[in-house]
């Protein structure tokens, strides 16, 4: 028979009942094993105790009535026919008592030779130790069971023995000689066995209230964990059901956020198209008519006044310029910032170096690109406004789905937003990397000024 197989489908076989079995159900019943197990040595402890304690409570009692009743015959030699016969006497005595009858004993004088003994016939050896400690004044008793002598063919048979080793004394303490009596202890077994079934009934009332109070206590607890149980899992799913509430509130909000930048830039595509269309078409046909009035005074003034417009014209004509939105829709990040850079280079004549590492496949949103456009478009004019176009730089790269813009240029401006234009520029770059979730920071630092954006390309649109 294979038994470490056997062993291991009982194994499995407890392991799937213990898993089906309730958490309350398996506290209960690991408590109930305790409780039984603490009921158990508790009761097998009482019990040993209670029965020393009634061996020794009647070997002392015995012990006690013995040497009393033998304190006068231990003035003289134990030898002596006086004592002889009151050891005779009080073994008479003792062997016709009716509960507890002294079925043998044995009288040694200290130097342990027997002075008297009347046996009885059981089979018994003195003992070394309960010798040693009668001889020290202590009184020791053990319940035995000992063979009687078999007499002819009848067949051997034990008694229960109360076995005492008791010290005599002559003149107060000293110790004159040691008695071994041998009492019948039927009547300590009775005493003992009345005393263990009461312990044991004790034990199994007060198990069984425990029991009943664990049941209660776990009845209970396994009722209000329930009810957490229940309590947190419906949490779980309004928690579940507001994350997702949450999210669809998140993707609205992004939704939102991109349609605002997209209408923005539209609006601002109206309003360059709008200023191309009406006033500076107004303009032109002015100037056109100042450009062809006749006579020599008049010519002047026209002159003069046609340049006015021609000069209105041009800022007219750049402030459209940057309002319009760019093609931006089928250009990559990389194309999307050239395209500012060389829009600025076309308009102010200067020239900017520039450093895009940018991989064409970095998908980035439109929004993103366009505010990279008007951050890069709005620096530019800065630089050029403040600085003269005077090593200007632009470096562009994306880092862990980060696009880092940073634009520098030598000026002459010790402190940013020196100018009401140049406030309106920066709190606008400011506000467009913020709306995309990235920041802007403008430094100016000896003759150099920086400006940096920091602007989010992972939030996919």
């Amino acid at each position: 028979m294979h038994y470490p197989r056997v062993a291991r489908r009982i194994r499995t076989v407890v392991a799937r009942v213990w898993r089906r079995v309730s958490l309350s159900q398996r506290f209960f019943l690991v408590a109930l094993t305790v409780v039984l197990a603490a009921m158990l040595a508790l009761g097998n402890w009482t019990n040993a105790y209670i029965s020393q304690s009634i061996t020794r409570g009647v070997a002392e009692t015995a012990a006690a009535s013995f040497e009393a009743l033998m304190a006068q015959s231990l003035d003289g030699a134990l030898s002596a026919a006086d004592s002889q016969s009151a050891f005779q006497a009080v073994f008479k005595v003792a062997n016709s008592a009716d509960s507890t009858r002294l079925l043998q004993i044995r009288v040694r004088d200290a130097d342990g030779r027997v002075a008297f003994e009347s046996l009885g016939g059981l089979e018994d050896e003195a003992s070394a130790v309960g010798l040693s400690e009668a001889a020290g004044g202590m009184v020791t008793a053990h319940v035995v069971d000992l063979p009687l002598r078999s007499v002819g063919d009848l067949p051997r048979s034990t008694l229960p023995i109360l076995k005492i080793y008791t010290p005599l004394r002559r003149d107060g303490d000293r110790v004159a000689a040691i008695a071994e009596l041998y009492f019948s202890a039927r009547t300590v077994r009775e005493l003992q066995a009345q005393a263990r079934s009461d312990v044991w009934i004790i034990v199994a009332v007060i198990g069984m209230v425990s029991v009943g109070a664990l049941a209660l206590l776990v009845d209970v607890t396994g009722r209000i964990i329930t009810g957490q149980r229940q309590r947190l899992a419906a949490n779980l799913i309004a928690t579940r059901a507001l994350l997702k509430e949450n999210v669809a509130l998140q993707l609205a909000s992004e939704k939102l956020r991109v349609d605002s930048g997209l209408a923005n830039e539209h609006v601002l595509a109206q309003v360059g198209s709008d200023i191309h269309d009406g006033p500076v078409q107004l303009l032109t046909l002015l100037i056109l008519k100042l450009t062809g009035t006749r006579g020599s005074a008049a010519s002047d003034q026209a002159a003069a006044e046609a340049k006015l417009a021609s000069e209105a014209l041009e800022d007219l004509r750049g402030i459209s310029a940057g309002l319009v939105l760019p093609e931006l829709a089928k250009l990559s990040i990389s194309e999307t910032i050239a395209l500012a850079i060389s829009r600025h280079e076309n308009l102010t004549g200067t020239l900017v170096r520039h450093e895009l590492n940018l991989a064409n496949d970095v998908e980035v949103p439109i929004t993103v690109r366009i505010c990279a456009y008007r951050v890069v478009q709005e620096a530019l004019n800065n630089a050029y406004r403040h600085g003269g176009g005077e090593d200007q730089r632009v470096r562009a790269s994306v880092d862990a789905g980060w696009l880092r813009l940073e634009v520098t240029n030598s000026t002459t401006i010790r402190r940013p937003g020196t100018s009401s234009a140049n406030q309106v520029g920066l709190r606008a770059m400011r506000f467009r990397v913020e709306s995309q979730g990235g920041s802007l920071s403008v430094d100016i630092d000896a003759d150099q000024a920086r400006v940096g954006a920091h602007i989010p390309v992972g939030r996919v649109v």
